[in-house]
Order: C-alpha cells, then sequence, then structure tokens
C-alpha cells in the first residue's frame, strides 16, 4: 500500500513541475474534480485515483518526502 500524501505536497509538486490541474489529471488518468476535490478537501472515495497522482508526479521526478518538524514536503529527485 502507498503511503498516504497530503494536499499540500499535490499543489507543491505541481508547482515544481509547473503543471496545470489539467496536465496532472490528463497525465494521470483521473478527472480535473477528483483532482480538485483532493487539493481542496483531502478525500477522494477511490484509493487509485491517489495512486494515480501519486506514480504520476514520481515518475515526473518530484519525490515525496516524508513529514518532519516543518511537515511533508517535496522535492526534486536528485540526478547523480
Amino acid at each position: 500500500m502507498m503511503p498516504d500524501i497530503a494536499p499540500a505536497q499535490v499543489q507543491e509538486a505541481r508547482a515544481l513541475l509547473r503543471w496545470s490541474r489539467d496536465r496532472l489529471a490528463a497525465l494521470a488518468e483521473i478527472t480535473v474534480a477528483s483532482l480538485t476535490k483532493f487539493e481542496r478537501s483531502g478525500t477522494l472515495r477511490q484509493p487509485s485515483v491517489l495512486a494515480a497522482i501519486r506514480t504520476t508526479i514520481e515518475e515526473a521526478g518530484v519525490v515525496f518526502a516524508d513529514e518532519n518538524d516543518e511537515g511533508p514536503c517535496v522535492r526534486l529527485r536528485t540526478v547523480d
């Protein structure tokens, strides 16, 4: 099972990637309405939608960092 991600992390990831909601939704093959709902409320009825969001963002080079003193965050993957 994939760990949970926070709505703010998805918004931050989109900002890092310079992706609109439309682009992320299209790449993740989900509806813009589902993505918007998650970013606004943190709730989704289908775990597969959250998995699609996370996988799409990770494949684009974003890492979801564990929560620390500052809270959960994202960063771009470092290139070796």
